[in-house]
């Protein structure tokens, strides 16, 4: 019977079973020139992937941190046509700053730092009136603190409670002496 073994015959015109059959036999004399391919190509076609992966990861790194930068700056304005200019002023002074790298939440601040320094970015100015505020109050409690040489409230919950008796006793001594210099006694 004519054509029953057939199969087992290698067909001349299927690209498939030669393709696999030279990467068996690794031999690829058999397959068209546009896809012989020498081991050094090979190899920097497998450099090139792994740069375009791990570019890929950068950027979704970048990005995830500059998401975590826009949430923790309350200023920052992202939104709209401010935010789109911001973006782009951020985007250009982070490239001209670091380069073509994978942005840490350290190139942003520098970034951002720089970019309000220079009076360049849109911000919500009352987010700012407020963080300014908050930090003059800060200021003054600190300032106060440290005059009076007395401890914070934080330090005195955080004291053993030999260290606070002591505490007490010069505070009542203080008080004495002050009613003694004023005549009270």
């Amino acid at each position: 019977m004519p054509g029953r073994h057939t199969y087992n015959q290698p067909d001349p015109i299927d690209p498939f079973n030669d393709r696999v059959r030279a990467f068996l036999t690794d031999d690829a004399s058999t397959l068209p020139p546009e896809e012989q391919l020498t081991a050094e190509q090979i190899k920097a076609a497998g450099l090139l992937a792994i740069a375009a992966d791990q570019q890929t990861q950068d950027r979704n790194a970048s990005r995830e941190f500059g998401d975590a930068f826009v949430a923790t700056h309350a200023e920052y304005i992202d939104t709209g046509v401010i935010g789109a200019k911001n973006g782009k002023l951020m985007n250009h002074t982070l490239k001209v700053m670091f380069g073509d790298v994978a942005y840490t939440p350290d190139h942003f601040d520098a970034a951002y730092q720089s970019l309000r320094a220079d009076g360049l970015l849109t911000l919500n100015q009352a987010e700012v009136a407020k963080q300014q505020k908050d930090a003059a109050n800060q200021k003054a409690v600190t300032f106060k603190a440290a005059k009076s040489n007395q401890p914070t409230e934080e330090e005195l919950y955080s004291m053993p409670m030999e260290d606070l008796r002591r505490l007490d006793a010069q505070h009542s001594q203080q008080q004495m002496r002050k009613g003694a210099e004023e005549g009270g006694w």
